[in-house]
């Protein structure tokens, strides 16, 4: 987005804030990151995946692809032809979003896994190309030859088959209860070694804890 946007977080801040009815769609922790108090600046650093996705596809559309609101081409699954920096953006949520977001298992076949560490590879390597070199302050492509060779932590390994089981429990309340309202998390640090998020929908208030201060959003997007 630095390298999309110019004049730096003043002037995200000020995009932002004219196209605060593209956004309504956020929930409130969103906004208050993007819509600070005191008129203070949006902060690169404090926006995650979900949100910068939300402000390319409403408020930069046009830096990323020309007319690509117009045409509708957010929100769709990319052709395997298509090497722009948009399919690229597309990609990653949607592997975000079914091995992410909400996966049906936390184990994937080694042919699986492979096929999809390229595609995955394939998006970040356009995204980089597109990031001018006194913005990129990571070299991404090695990052991620690095991240493969990385052993899993065996305790990430029992909170995502942990987490895995909880999104299932939550699916199947939505369902028993006829929802077509998404539900949402919020998460609370309780100190320095748990954490809890609390899940609530329709009817219901569900409560996790587990015992590692990872924090990740459950929020399709």
């Amino acid at each position: 987005m630095k390298s999309k946007i110019p004049g730096g977080e003043i002037n995200l801040t000020k995009r932002i804030g004219l196209c605060k009815n593209d956004l309504k769609h956020l929930h409130d922790v969103q906004k208050k990151i993007i819509f600070p108090p005191n008129n203070g600046l949006v902060r690169y650093e404090s926006l995650d995946f979900t949100l910068m996705y939300a402000l390319v596809r409403n408020v930069f559309h046009e830096e990323i692809e020309k007319d690509s609101k117009r045409n509708r081409k957010w929100g769709k699954s990319p052709a395997p032809s298509d090497n722009s920096l948009l399919a690229a953006i597309e990609r990653i949520r949607g592997f975000r979003n079914t091995f992410f977001a909400h996966p049906p298992s936390t184990e994937i076949k080694d042919p699986i896994f492979n096929d999809l560490w390229t595609q995955i590879q394939g998006a970040v390597d356009t995204i980089s190309g597109h990031i001018h070199q006194r913005t990129q302050l990571v070299d991404y492509k090695m990052e991620m030859k690095n991240l493969k060779k990385r052993a899993t932590d065996p305790e990430v390994e029992k909170f995502l088959e942990k987490w895995c089981k909880s999104e299932k429990k939550l699916n199947d309340l939505l369902e028993m209860e006829g929802s077509v309202v998404s539900f949402f998390l919020i998460f609370l640090k309780v100190n320095v070694t748990s954490t809890v998020f609390i899940a609530f929908s329709n009817k219901n208030t569900i409560i996790y804890h587990f015992t590692k201060p990872i924090l990740l959003q459950l929020r399709r997007i």
